[in-house]
């Protein structure tokens, strides 16, 4: 922050200078230039203005290939209209989010402009520390500047996001295999998979995006699961990845003749009235360490589930973190084995959870 601070004061001083006719700036060697681009990427677009010499110095920099990263997210969405009978307003169509923080924005829109992709990108609201820019490209024609579009993001990002929802339609193979493409050479440390029906081709998917890649987190949000068999593939999961949160959101489950189910509260990842605590408990028996549920139905864990877990988790020889929406259990919080076990319902129902947590990790966040 020091640095930042300096280096600005630095340009403030030399666009002062400019101002009386001179530009000493032009005299710092290439290295330097670019040291004060590094860190102060908002200051690009002034320094861009004060003689063309830097503005061609300025150029260089923001068109080369860049190893740090100036994109959060990117969000592929696979939507398909609800009603079939408009889907030709998506067909053959993607749309992309990218959010950038506020600071590199400068920086992002100029390597855009440089390179001037036939994609047109619009600013879709601005944060007040970050921007989300969409892109609507065509699956056909504009292939080929995917390949631009990645040149001015970097290959390195935070998360990418697969937005996966439609109401009749199947899984865009399609534009699975253009995203799964467009993403091979992209370093990214979290996933993240939003999709209204969790299918067997949806999770293989996954699978194969998550191949050989030590990512620091998975996420699964989801509503309705169709998976042949649910529990084996979380189980799958948790033999690949340390950290998985899965949120359930809530699905408009009735019967036939129009009645909700009776037990809509004990439902989570396609199934009802389910005791998930064993599978949670060999989870974290596997390769994963911290395992996050979020659940609308926040009653599906019943009291004899919640002490099957802090009963065993702790002793699993392992430092973890878990912690499970529940709604069936009383106020506590003690130490058992290194291990933090805490119930807290001074909160409401709907953000009560179960925690079992290592010492070592109290001052981890999600």
């Amino acid at each position: 922050m020091e640095d930042t601070a300096i280096l600005t004061s630095d340009i403030n001083a030399i666009e002062a200078k400019h101002d009386a006719g001179s530009t000493p700036i032009e005299g710092l060697p290439c290295e330097l230039l670019w040291e004060i681009f590094n860190k102060t990427p908002e200051s690009i677009s002034n320094i861009r203005l004060i003689s063309r010499a830097m503005k061609s110095a300025a150029d260089k920099f923001i068109l080369r290939r860049i190893s740090s990263r100036i994109v959060d997210n990117i969000t592929f969405h696979f939507e398909r209209c609800f009603w079939k009978e408009f889907d030709y307003l998506t067909e053959g169509r993607m749309r992309i989010s990218i959010n950038v923080d506020n600071r590199f924005k400068n920086l992002f829109e100029l390597r855009y402009k440089l390179r001037q992709p036939s994609i047109q990108m619009e600013r879709w609201f601005n944060r007040h520390d970050e921007l989300e820019y969409w892109l609507d490209f065509h699956l056909v024609e504009d292939k080929d500047q995917l390949k631009i579009l990645e040149e001015i993001m970097g290959r390195h990002i935070g998360k990418v996001v697969l937005m996966i929802y439609g109401g009749y339609a199947e899984f865009d193979e399609e534009k699975a295999s253009i995203v799964y493409s467009f993403i091979q050479d992209v370093h990214f440390k979290n996933l993240e998979c939003k999709c209204y029906d969790l299918s067997e081709d949806i999770f293989t998917y996954v699978l194969s995006i998550m191949d050989n890649r030590n990512l620091s987190n998975l996420i699964l949000d989801v509503d309705e699961v169709r998976l042949n068999d649910p529990v084996a593939c979380l189980l799958r999961l948790s033999s690949l990845q340390k950290s998985i949160t899965i949120t359930q959101n809530n699905v408009d489950y009735r019967s036939e003749d129009g009645a909700y189910h009776e037990d809509i509260t004990l439902f989570f990842f396609g199934k009802k009235r389910f005791n998930w605590a064993p599978t949670f408990v060999e989870m974290m028996k596997r390769t994963c360490e911290t395992l996050i549920i979020k659940s609308e139905y926040y009653s599906f864990l019943r009291k004899n589930h919640a002490d099957l877990l802090r009963e065993q988790l702790p002793q699993l020889n392992k430092k973890i973190w878990f912690r499970s929406s529940c709604h069936s259990y009383k106020a506590m919080e003690y130490m058992e084995n290194e291990h933090v076990v805490k119930y807290d319902k001074s909160v409401k129902y709907y953000d009560r959870f179960l925690s079992v947590k290592h010492l070592s990790r109290l001052d981890e966040r999600h």
